[in-house]
């Protein structure tokens, strides 16, 4: 993950009541599809900045509960990874779209509940459209999306798709105004890549 996308006073500058605003991918799948010719690849990633506390650990267990009552009811699979930058991934597969933002949803009402939605960073939601990708990044700092279109091969993006998203989605679902905050995150450790 870049680490440009973590706010260093881990503080949140949305309400965590717009934690529901997660679900509005949901409804914005159609329009993907026929705007865009881009369907979910049944992949979705949470990261979280861990933290050394004793408390943490017994969250850590709790949520690995969550998890795993997740996979038993709706099969969706699930593994735990740090990246190189000292962050960790909750990393989510399910061949039910609705399924993945569901269980991206109650992990992170899950933080919340147990005072630690400040360690939330952002989750992302993998289409592809032909050959490209496209990720809905959602931003737990202010609780709203933004389109990563990464160029394959290297670490730089397609920035005119991006926009073009921008544009003619953000009807569909909260999407950051300003472009500043839309930070690339190419290391994401999905299955595919």
């Amino acid at each position: 993950m870049s680490q440009t996308a973590d706010d260093p006073n881990g503080s949140n500058t949305g309400n965590p009541a717009d934690l529901g605003n997660l679900f509005s991918i949901v409804v914005a799948e159609t329009e993907l599809r026929t705007k865009f010719n881009a369907v979910p690849l049944q992949e979705a990633g949470l990261c979280f900045k861990p933290s050394n506390q004793n408390a943490f650990s017994a969250f850590e267990h709790i949520l690995a509960q969550l998890l795993l009552a997740g996979e038993q009811v709706t099969r969706t699979q699930y593994r735990i990874l740090d990246d190189p930058y000292g962050f960790r991934w909750i990393i989510l597969k399910s061949p039910a779209f609705e399924d993945l933002v569901t269980a991206i949803y109650l992990t992170a009402e899950t933080f919340e509940e147990h005072a630690l939605g400040s360690q939330l960073l952002v989750a992302s939601f993998l289409f592809s459209s032909g050959k490209q990708e496209i990720e809905w990044i959602f931003n737990f700092k202010n609780y709203n999306f933004y389109p990563f279109v990464p160029i394959p091969g290297n670490n730089e993006r397609n920035n005119s798709l991006e926009l073009r998203l921008f544009r003619e989605m953000g009807g569909a679902i909260p999407i950051e105004p300003q472009l500043e905050n839309w930070h690339p995150i190419f290391d994401i450790p999905f299955e595919g890549r």
